[in-house]
């Protein structure tokens, strides 16, 4: 992961990394098969293009997924 790259403005430097965890309601077990896991990551994507978000790490296990964006 690429956590030492920072972004440049005017009067500061730095780079704005989140941790973003999505569970469902009591854990239930939604992505189970590698098709509903191939559309949750495809949203991600999809959504990370549209907001000109860079994705560093993403994961989609049975019960949670989780992301890890950073925002120039």
């Amino acid at each position: 992961m690429k956590y030492s790259e920072h972004f440049t403005h005017q009067h500061s430097n730095g780079k704005s990394t989140w941790h973003i965890e999505w569970c469902t309601k009591y854990r239930y077990k939604l992505f189970k098969s590698d098709y509903d896991k191939n559309i949750c990551l495809i949203a991600f994507e999809e959504a990370a293009k549209k907001a000109k978000v860079v994705l560093i790490e993403k994961d989609v296990q049975p019960s949670m997924s989780t992301l890890s964006p950073s925002y120039p």
